[in-house]
């Protein structure tokens, strides 16, 4: 009997299958709608280690998800629903304050260049 029960969860690891592109992008998604529109790495590779990857690079996967862009500073962004031009790159104190006081994280505060901030901002 033990055996019988080993070689069935075997058969059940075995048969896992490899997450969809739409499981993983809603994940993506998920998490950068969760963290405010932009993220670093540790957030989105938590929940997607949940699922069963493809081989591969963590950064190329989520970079190969629909409407997700990587910033200069490394964090990931959300772009859906942004208008054009809002993902300038100019960065100035502008709305650092504001971000922090509305709950971004520190380096979404500093880093983001002031386009997005705005319409991180304007989201909420």
């Amino acid at each position: 009997m033990k055996l019988l029960m080993e070689n069935f969860k075997n058969f059940l690891n075995e048969a896992k299958e490899e997450a969809t592109r739409e499981e993983i992008k809603a994940v993506v998604h998920k998490v950068l709608e969760d963290e405010g529109g932009a993220a670093g790495l540790d957030p989105i590779k938590k929940e997607l280690e949940k699922l069963e990857l493809p081989e591969g690079s963590m950064d190329e996967l989520i970079l190969s998800v629909d409407g997700v862009k990587k910033h200069d500073k490394g964090d990931y962004i959300l772009t859906i629903g942004l208008e054009e031009g809002e993902l300038e790159e100019e960065k100035t104190e502008k709305h650092d304050a504001e971000m922090t006081a509305a709950g971004h994280s520190k380096a979404q505060s500093t880093n983001l260049p002031d386009g997005l901030q705005a319409a991180m901002l304007k989201k909420k």
